[in-house]
């Protein structure tokens, strides 16, 4: 079962790779409406970039 995050905020450490990257991709195919992500600054997710 795949619960709808639709306008919600997450915050997702670990972002740039592994698990933290597919929790992002997973946020975004549930709808979510804003994500904070914490990474070492090496992940292709920007802080200004608009959400797909």
């Amino acid at each position: 079962m795949k619960q709808s995050l639709d306008g919600r905020t997450v915050f997702i450490t670990g972002a740039n790779g592994g698990l933290g990257e597919q929790f992002v991709e997973q946020a975004l195919q549930r709808g979510v409406g804003q994500i904070k992500c914490v990474t070492d600054g090496a992940s292709k997710y920007r802080a200004d970039a608009p959400l797909k």
